[in-house]
């Protein structure tokens, strides 16, 4: 069975689980956090979102559990899909969500995603996985 890992800056983790669609990449990790990585130049709309829940769910099971989200370049979430997204919180295992954009105009965009669409689960944008890891283990 071939192992998998990840890289930050200061730590290797290993890769539980982990799952792909055709917008992203979802892994669980042994700190217990699903890290996501949104795939470059996609586009989530409502079948995508649908395919990504149902890849979460899989690799969660039914325990709640931290996420982080991270995009690449030109990924676009249609309106329908980040309207949905807060209905969705509802039944997601989803403890708390990290957010990590890659660049300032992404984080301008989830700090307005957050104002407008109030999450019901802690929520909050970061500009480091080590910020972002701390914060979600502050809250479990």
């Amino acid at each position: 069975m071939m192992r998998y890992f990840i890289k930050n800056a200061s730590s290797v983790i290993e890769v539980i689980s982990r799952e792909e669609t055709a917008t992203a990449w979802l892994t669980l990790s042994e700190d217990g956090i699903v890290r996501i990585l949104f795939k470059k130049s996609v586009e989530v709309d409502l079948p995508a979102q649908d395919e990504n829940h149902a890849a979460f769910i899989r690799i969660c099971g039914d325990k709640k559990r931290p996420v982080i989200y991270r995009t690449q370049d030109y990924v676009n979430f249609t309106k329908e899909a980040r309207e949905r997204s807060v209905l969705l919180e509802k039944t997601s295992p989803i403890l708390a969500s990290a957010m990590i954009p890659q660049n300032f105009g992404y984080k301008l965009l989830a700090d307005l995603y957050i104002r407008i669409n109030k999450p019901g689960i802690p929520t909050k944008v970061f500009s480091t996985e080590e910020e972002a890891v701390a914060w979600l283990r502050s809250l479990t």
